[in-house]
């Protein structure tokens, strides 16, 4: 018996096999878990959908990887139609790994005390107020002893 047996949940924030996310996801799929994961947006000028691609990658080969779909967590609509496929997939989920974080290029590549005021206001849009955003939008769908971590 696993320790994940009968237990579903989301993985949001896998962006390749290096992530932290997908080790975790890869520990709780081997222990029985069931999960639907969320990849970053691709550009529209993107063809090639590498981001999809990339985790495609990885989900498509786990037997227990339920379904993979966009997410950008600045726009609301994202994240409700992200607990909508959970819910139309799992009913309710055991868990949410919340596994985001972005900071500009230009910001990173600065002493931190020079970040600038935007630069700040969207990496703590994307990385930290993202887990109050999807927590709050799963409560519907959150079992009564459901978990929610971050590592951001």
């Amino acid at each position: 018996m696993g320790l994940f047996d009968g237990k579903k949940g989301l993985i949001l924030g896998v962006a390749n096999d290096h992530s932290i996310a997908w080790a975790i996801a890869q520990f709780i799929m081997a222990e029985g878990g069931l999960c639907g994961f969320t990849h970053l947006p691709d550009r529209a000028d993107d063809e090639r959908q590498r981001n999809r691609r990339r985790v495609a990658m990885l989900t498509d080969t786990a037997p227990n990887a339920k379904f993979l779909v966009p997410l950008d967590v600045t726009k609301d609509s994202d994240i409700q139609a992200v607990m909508r496929r959970a819910g139309e997939e799992f009913g309710q989920i055991d868990f949410l790994l919340h596994s985001i974080a972005f900071a500009m290029l230009d910001d990173l590549k600065v002493d931190t005390i020079k970040t600038s005021r935007e630069g700040f206001k969207l990496a703590m849009e994307i990385s930290a107020y993202s887990l109050i955003a999807v927590a709050n939008a799963a409560q519907p769908i959150l079992a009564p002893k459901a978990s929610i971590a971050t590592m951001t």
